[in-house]
Order: structure tokens, then C-alpha cells, then sequence
């Protein structure tokens, strides 16, 4: 038993160093996958916060009505770790089925299509882009921020029907196209609810 009791103690020494050099290079191997998926610039479109989704069970809530003008209200942040220069974004809103399946493109009462597209959202020309840089990890103008368009807030007066509204981020130093994208289904347009007018005529009778 003497003789075996040394033998027993080098195996399990050099069976405690090999799965410590395993471990290490498992734990080094996961880091630099991490760091791989996270590197370079990363434009986030985290949420729409503005219209709001229509949930209808079975009263509808955050309906807009015909006639009512919406504008389209976002978070971006850049979820790399590398400052984004360049950076555009698009609005559109498409006709719905009742499951809140896109169609096709919608139309302003003028026959235009609902469409709102701003490449010069951060750029490098100060006479082009108030915003030249987003730095890694920060949030765009620090919080919720209107979709602008021609120098102004991006304006939809709707009709009445169905819509899917759509709004995406884009930007050539994109690393990640999967988070770019939001979608709000079931926007129900309808006319608002009016209060009737009633007419009394008045007899006196003698």
C-alpha cells in the first residue's frame, strides 16, 4: 500500500494540471468570442416609443384616429464598442392585414408613399449633420428622439384602415444588421367618436 500511495499521488497531480491548462484555455477561448461579437460599430434601433402599438382584448387602446397627426419617436444607441460616424434612418408604414402582416407600402391622401428616409442622420459634414459622432455604448441625443425628415419632424396624418409601421437604422460600420429593425402591427386608424347633435323644436299649445 506504501508503494502504490505515491504512484496514486503524481496521476492525480498531473490529472489536476491538465484539466487546469483545459479550463484556462476554454475560459480564454470564450473571451474572444465575446469580444469578437461585440467589436466595431453597432446601430442599435432599441425601441419605437411613439405611435404606440394598438392591443385590442377586446376594447382597443392607443388607437390614432383619421386626421390625427402622428410622429415617430425612437431610442438609438450604439451597442459597440467603436463611435458610429456615419448614420442614417427611414420611416415607412405599410397597409396591414388583420394579423398585422405588411402588404404593401402605404399612401398619403396625395398618392406619395408613406416614406420617410434621412441618410444624413450623423455624418461628418457639419453643414449636413447637427450630429457628427455617436461614441460606443451611448444612447442618440440622449434618449427618446423624433425621426426628422427635410429639417423637420417626420409628420404622418392618417387615414382610415390598417397599418404596420416600420422604422430602421443604417450605417455602412454596421457589424450587426439583426437589431437595425422595429415593427409596430395592428395601427388602427379610425374615425373618431363624434358627440350628436340633436335639434328639439318646441310647440306651445293653447
Amino acid at each position: 500500500m506504501r508503494k502504490i500511495t505515491p504512484v496514486m499521488l503524481v496521476l492525480l497531480l498531473v490529472a489536476s494540471l491538465m484539466a487546469n491548462i483545459d479550463i484556462a484555455q476554454l475560459e480564454t477561448t470564450e473571451v474572444v468570442e465575446d469580444t469578437g461579437a461585440r467589436s466595431g460599430a453597432d446601430a442599435n434601433l432599441v425601441a419605437i416609443t411613439s405611435p404606440k402599438e394598438t392591443v385590442c382584448e377586446p376594447t382597443c387602446r392607443n388607437e390614432l384616429f383619421v386626421g390625427q397627426d402622428a410622429s415617430f419617436e425612437v431610442f438609438i444607441q450604439n451597442s459597440g464598442d467603436t463611435a458610429i460616424t456615419e448614420l442614417g434612418y427611414k420611416a415607412q408604414v405599410w397597409n396591414a392585414d388583420g394579423n398585422g402582416n405588411p402588404l404593401n407600402l402605404a399612401m398619403d391622401s396625395n398618392g406619395a408613399d408613406l416614406e420617410w428616409d434621412n441618410p444624413d442622420v450623423i455624418c461628418d459634414d457639419t453643414t449636413v449633420c447637427d450630429d457628427q459622432s455617436l461614441a460606443a455604448g451611448d444612447v442618440f441625443k440622449g434618449g427618446k428622439t423624433m425621426i426628422q425628415y427635410g429639417g423637420s419632424n417626420a409628420v404622418w396624418t392618417p387615414i382610415a384602415g390598417i397599418y404596420v409601421v416600420q422604422i430602421e437604422v443604417y450605417s455602412d460600420q454596421d457589424v450587426d444588421a439583426i437589431n437595425d429593425v422595429q415593427q409596430l402591427s395592428l395601427i388602427h386608424i379610425s374615425e373618431p367618436t363624434r358627440p350628436r347633435l340633436i335639434s328639439y323644436a318646441v310647440f306651445c299649445l293653447k
